[in-house]
Parts: structure tokens; sequence; C-alpha cells
């Protein structure tokens, strides 16, 4: 792909928002397979959510995207308050206020934005940043 040399290679995000799509989860456990026989150490990112990764549906991590009203994105500032903390850890790639509360950008928008990334911090133990850019 251009890159001038081999470079280390940490995670794999496998798919966008597709989980519920009928194709996904078969390939998804195709891919899984033969990406973890050949590189055991890469993490595989899966989109589905927490409740659905089991043994049957294997995930290093999940990725989550939240779009929502500020009023549901201050909510949101606990959603990770008790999650449990073992299996796989989340990772939050895009959020966003969104519609008439979002406009060209608002002071609630923004501080809506900031009660869900202060949640984030709050419980960063969750979440594996090493090599990703994800907040």
């Amino acid at each position: 792909m251009g890159h001038p040399e081999p470079f280390q290679l940490n995670y794999i995000s496998m798919g966008n928002q597709e989980c519920s799509m009928h194709y996904y989860k078969e390939n998804y456990r195709k891919f899984y397979s033969a990406i973890k026989a050949s590189y055991p150490d890469i993490k595989i990112i899966s989109s589905c959510d927490r409740s659905t990764i089991s043994p049957v549906e294997p995930a290093d991590l999940y990725d989550v995207h939240v779009y929502t009203s500020s009023g549901d994105m201050f909510s949101k500032s606990s959603m990770f308050d008790s999650t449990p903390r073992g299996g796989p850890k989340a990772i939050v790639s895009e959020y966003a206020v969104t519609g008439n509360d979002a406009g060209r950008g608002t002071l609630v928008a923004a501080l809506a934005e900031a009660a869900f990334l202060i949640g984030l911090e709050r419980n960063r133990f969750l979440y594996s940043t090493s090599g990703l850019a994800s907040w």
C-alpha cells in the first residue's frame, strides 16, 4: 500500500456497523479464525456490541458509535459505569451530538460531548488506546 517498510500491526477492525447484516457474522468468524491462526497477537475489533460477543462470536475489542441528542449524550456519560470489567474491551471510535441540538455547534452540544468524554475517561481501563486513535 505504498508504506516504505513493514510496520507493526496491532489491531484490525472488521466491519463498520454491519453486525446486523446477514453476511457479517459468518464471514467475521472465518476472518477471525484465519487472522488469529497466522497472527495470534493481533487484536480483532468487532463491529458487534458486547452482548453478541461469545466463544462462538469472539472479539478482543468491540467498536461503539454514539450519535444522539445532547440530552441523551449527557445520560451516556455513565454508559460504561456498570460494564463488566472482564472480557472484550470497548473502543468508542465515533461519537457526536447530532440533529437540531448540534446545528453549527452549540455550548450545550459541546458540554454534552465533554460529559460523555469524562465518562469514558472515568472508565478508561475499559479502553485499549495503545496504537489506536480512539478519542
